[in-house]
């Protein structure tokens, strides 16, 4: 076995079956102690499946080598966990008192999903009567839900079979909302249904706890077609399939500020006032109306470069120059695309590596952005938005190509 000289993050299982003790132990369960992130993987602790009972030598090497209080023998830590469930249980059984899920526990697969479905629809009718912008009750179930996970894992070989099953709905339901928030396609119910009967049988049967991360995004629906709203208007309640395809949209947008700051920043302000005016409006119909019409002209967007005869890099330029207010209206559109080409060549030239980070190189950019400016007489009172904008743009653009 190595015990030193040996560290792999990620590594995040240890099975011990042979006596360890003092040193030896806890150089043997830090192997799994570090954590670890990569992509969409976290790793916040690791697992000590133990085999042969080393919680006595391990509470003998915790009180010699650590300074953790010797009255709280590891072994009494689950107990503990466990009682802290059942707490975190009530709390949650009192957010939702105006919900009625009592048949979770006995509906089949598809009844269970239903009820999922429902149980978000309701947290975002409170969270949309009480305080629209601030998703309070979202984010306090979140918060507890996030607790509730975490010691459902320390904790699942020694829970009751019933309060496994009692735990299953909200640790269920934290799952389908968390996939809303981070999937990256809108997805078929079917694919939601599939993923959250995986985790109630492994919350209920299994001992270890299998989260939703990735959905089959194969059967992705295009959100732009009449005939998939209308599929996932069946298949969604209304607000829950607001939630979704404004999520998607944010993090199109997200997207597209790695190529397009400016643009990025036009579509997020469109999408903040659409979702400012259904808090106040509350309208589930005209805001999926709207939402549709803002996909679709993001969508439109990912081409205009074409129509304009450039290049993404440069259309990204464009876009900064003609940021100022009315600026096309009263500048000649050719000459601001001349404009944009020659920018792209000249940060091309200055962009070197970190270059916004050093006083030199970022004066000698403004300066030619200036001269650019100057050159093709281009009105004085949008220099200073303009300039802002070119440069964001030049720093995005140096951190994709170095």
């Amino acid at each position: 076995m190595l015990l030193t000289g040996f560290d792999v993050p990620c590594l995040d299982v240890m099975y011990i079956d042979k006596p360890l003790r003092m040193h030896n132990l806890m150089q043997a369960i830090a192997r799994v102690n570090r954590t670890f992130q990569e992509g969409q993987l976290i790793k916040n602790y690791g697992l000590i499946v133990d085999f042969i009972g080393l919680g006595k030598y391990l509470n003998e090497a915790i009180a010699t080598y650590t300074t953790i209080v010797k009255n709280h023998p590891t072994i009494e830590y689950i107990n503990i966990v466990i009682e802290r469930l059942k707490n975190q249980y009530e709390a949650l059984c009192n957010m939702f008192h105006k919900f009625n899920f009592t048949n979770f526990t006995k509906s089949n697969s598809s009844e269970k999903y239903v009820i999922i479905k429902n149980a978000y629809e309701f947290i975002l009718e409170e969270d949309i009567k009480n305080n629209p912008t601030e998703k309070i009750l979202l984010n306090r179930f979140m918060k507890q839900t996030k607790l509730l996970e975490e010691g459902y894992k320390y904790a699942i070989n020694q829970l009751e079979p019933d309060l496994k099953i009692k735990l299953s709905f909200f640790i269920a339901l934290r799952g389908f909302i968390n996939k809303n928030l981070y999937n990256q396609a809108i997805v078929p119910a079917i694919n939601f249904k599939n993923a959250l009967k995986d985790i109630l049988e492994s919350a209920i049967v299994s001992k270890q706890l299998i989260t939703i991360t990735d959905l089959d995004n194969e059967n992705k629906i295009d959100i732009l077609d009449q005939k998939s709203i209308e599929k996932l208007k069946t298949d969604y309640p209304p607000r829950t399939l607001i939630e979704m395809m404004t999520n998607w949209l944010q993090k199109e947008i997200k997207l597209l500020a790695t190529k397009n700051i400016i643009k990025s920043e036009i579509f997020q302000e469109k999408l903040a006032a659409i979702i400012d005016s259904y808090n106040k409006v509350s309208d589930p119909e005209a805001m999926l109306h709207t939402i549709i019409q803002l996909a679709k002209e993001i969508n439109s967007s990912k081409t205009s470069n074409i129509n304009l005869g450039l290049s993404p890099e440069e259309e990204a330029f464009y876009d900064a120059l003609c940021r100022p207010q009315n600026i096309t209206r009263e500048y000649d559109k050719k000459i601001l695309i001349t404009m944009a080409k020659e920018l792209l060549a000249n940060v091309k030239i200055n962009a070197t590596v970190d270059w916004y980070k050093k006083k030199d190189a970022k004066s000698k950019m403004l300066v030619e952005i200036k001269k650019l400016l100057y050159k093709y007489k281009y009105p004085p009172e949008y220099y200073k938005n303009a300039t802002k904008g070119i440069i964001e743009q030049a720093v995005r653009y140096a951190n994709t190509k170095w």
